[in-house]
Formats: structure tokens, C-alpha cells, sequence
């Protein structure tokens, strides 16, 4: 083999190894993603049960989270001036279309000043399709404000916390939390 034949192999062999590390490296940033803003599912007998939560809707009518027992329910906090609430949006978006007929309820909370516009205007804004409240009072317990946003978390049909994640959550993961908690015995 001529030198230049060998140089040119050596030069194709180092190529693939560069090529194969920065592979390895972006699976490893990918699994490393999907377990960072992925949901984790706790069983049962783990779980408390949620704390109260009162919230206001659109009208201005008081909802409580006690008129949704019985039905799997996604809190998600979130504020517009919050670039990785906004971001998260079209995956709750995603869930709630896919899931809300089966019986799923998100509950977008925004923790925006009330000079920020309307709970419709906001939702217009940012295309949300999910309804959307702003908090009627302190929250407070499984509910209490770190600070990170956006928070999420899901509570099964008996009232419990059953996930909870602060951050930005992955469809994939508030998809298949929602469907394993639907699909559990009532």
C-alpha cells in the first residue's frame, strides 16, 4: 500500500471513530433528556394524597380540585414570561387531545399578574387548547410554588400524587403516565 493509500485509510479510520463517539455521546444525551424532563410513576401505596387547590377559571368562577375526583387530573403551573412553560405547551397540547376524551383533565395554573392579561387572553396567546385557571388562593402542600417552574403533577382517580416533576416534562412521558393511570382499575 502506498503512503498516500495508508494515510488515507488512517485518515478514514480516525473519521469513523470521531463519527462513532459523537453518536455515542448524543444517545447518551438523549436517554440522559428523556430520564431528566421524564415523569416517574409512583405506586399507590407510595403516593399522598393532594392537597387542596383552589382555583379561579376563566370567568371567574371558583373551582376546587375536589370537582374532578374520580378522573385522572395533570396540574401543570406555568407563567408566560416562562420560556420553558411556553415550550412545554404543545406537548401538554398533544396530551390533552389525545387523552382528554378518555377521561384525562389537565389544569393549566398560571402564575402570571393579573396585568398580563386575561386567563384568555393568555390562553389564546400561546394556543392552548387545555383550560386554564389562576390560583384563588396561596399554594400551598403538594402544590407549593419552588423555585422552578413549570411544575407538573398528576394525580390518579383516588386523589393521589402519584407523579410529580419540576421542569419541562416530555410528551412521551405525560402520555404514557396518563395512559397507565387511565388504564388502572377505578
Amino acid at each position: 500500500m502506498s503512503t498516500e493509500g495508508h494515510e488515507e485509510e488512517s485518515s478514514r479510520r480516525s473519521w469513523l471513530r470521531t463519527a462513532m463517539m459523537i453518536g455515542g455521546v448524543v444517545i447518551v444525551y438523549l436517554l440522559w433528556a428523556q430520564f431528566a424532563t421524564g415523569l416517574r410513576l409512583v405506586e399507590p401505596a407510595e403516593a399522598s394524597p393532594a392537597s387542596k387547590l383552589v382555583l379561579t377559571d376563566e370567568s371567574g368562577r371558583v373551582v376546587d380540585l375536589s370537582a374532578f375526583e374520580g378522573q385522572v387530573v395533570v396540574v401543570n403551573l406555568w407563567a408566560g414570561w416562562c420560556g420553558p412553560c411556553r415550550r412545554e405547551i404543545p406537548a401538554i397540547n398533544d396530551v390533552h387531545d389525545a387523552l382528554g376524551d378518555r377521561g384525562l383533565v389537565i389544569l393549566g395554573v398560571n402564575l402570571d399578574d393579573p396585568s398580563a392579561g386575561t386567563l384568555t387572553d393568555l390562553k389564546a396567546r400561546h394556543r392552548i387548547r387545555y383550560p386554564v385557571y389562576a390560583p384563588a388562593a396561596r399554594l400551598v402542600g403538594s402544590f407549593a410554588v419552588s423555585d422552578v417552574i413549570p411544575q407538573t403533577w398528576v394525580i390518579d382517580r383516588k386523589g393521589r400524587v402519584r407523579a410529580a416533576h419540576r421542569g419541562v416534562v416530555s410528551r412521551r412521558s405525560l402520555m404514557r403516565v396518563g395512559r397507565q393511570l387511565l388504564d388502572e382499575p377505578r
